[in-house]
């Protein structure tokens, strides 16, 4: 039995009584969710195929600078770095370059994976990939120091970040198997890529693309940088012992091999002179010192 409550009308709609009516022109409002954004084409470091290709993961912007960002992503239990490139940026070994100047800040969390790259609702999915590492025949690459050396004997010394005869015997040693004067100057300099790294770093990738790089003293080189350089200059050095490099040195080293005519090697050269403040003439000098120092 159901008692009734004093002040209160009962709300049921019996027999014989009217519905209330809706408001003319009144309508239920359903909430509508905007459809994510379809990925964007992107431009892939063949080095990345397996990270990005991979099972999704996650990882965080750690620097930038005006071009670029670096992000860490953890991958196959260590921390993999990989760039986020405005158009015009520098093409690093393990760059990705977007169609966008916008590009994450410092603490942005990013996602990877399946054939993606991406941060927040922005998403770019790998549409076309080059490879870091130039096509070249490396028993012809290490006769043709002295082609080379035309182009960087050109330069003025101060364009180097060292002392060009410094650069060229840092190079020479490693292609003996000396990595005393490497690893002493791993860190030296001022930038997230100093001036010896860059110079260790151009030696390693010639040495490795004449297949005169052993095991050990990349060992060697990338355990000092580690802990006496910067993440960004850790990975280029990695790159650099599977013979990848910015697109500028690898141009140079394709012209070097193919015996192209001096002024087509001297314009490739020019072409690597102008990234960076020094980073492309040391780089330049690191690879010359081991290909003349290759016995």
């Amino acid at each position: 039995m159901t008692l009734p409550v004093p002040g209160l009308r009962p709300c049921a709609v019996g027999h014989g009584q009217r519905r209330p009516r809706s408001r003319k022109g009144a309508s239920t409002v359903r909430p509508t969710t905007s459809p994510a954004p379809a990925p964007r084409p992107a431009w892939c470091s063949l080095a990345l195929r397996e990270l990005l290709l991979g099972a999704p993961g996650h990882g965080r912007v750690r620097w930038e600078t005006r071009s670029a960002c670096y992000a860490e992503v953890r991958s196959h239990g260590r921390d993999q770095l990989v760039a986020l490139l405005a158009p015009d940026a520098v093409r690093v070994p393990m760059g990705v370059v977007l169609d966008s100047r916008r590009l994450p800040r410092t603490g942005t969390d990013v996602h990877v994976g399946a054939g993606t790259i991406g941060y927040g609702a922005r998403s770019w999915h790998a549409a076309r990939w080059w490879d870091p590492r130039p096509r070249v025949n490396g028993a012809v690459l290490a006769t043709r120091g002295e082609v080379l050396e035309r182009a960087v004997g050109l330069q003025p010394e101060a364009s180097f970040g060292l002392p060009l005869a410094d650069e060229m015997s840092i190079g020479a040693a490693l292609a003996r198997g000396d990595v005393r004067a490497a690893t002493a100057v791993i860190g030296l300099g001022p930038g997230l890529t100093p001036s010896g790294d860059d110079v260790v770093a151009g030696a390693l990738a010639v040495l490795a693309l004449v297949s005169r790089l052993d095991d050990a003293t990349a060992r060697a080189v990338l355990d000092r940088a580690r802990t006496h350089t910067t993440a960004l200059s850790t990975a280029l050095l990695e790159a650099a012992t599977q013979g990848q490099m910015i697109p500028q040195a690898a141009r140079l080293l394709e012209a070097v091999a193919a015996a192209a005519p001096q002024p087509h090697i001297d314009a490739r050269a020019d072409e690597l002179f102008a990234v960076g403040g020094h980073s492309g003439h040391d780089l330049a000098a690191g690879m010359l010192g081991a290909l003349v120092g290759a016995p």
